[in-house]
């Protein structure tokens, strides 16, 4: 599941530059 962490963190960080 490491890479659903990573996929996860890169999604947040997108909605935050999103925002």
């Amino acid at each position: 599941g490491s890479k659903l962490i990573y996929k996860l963190h890169l999604y947040s960080k997108s909605t935050t530059m999103h925002e």
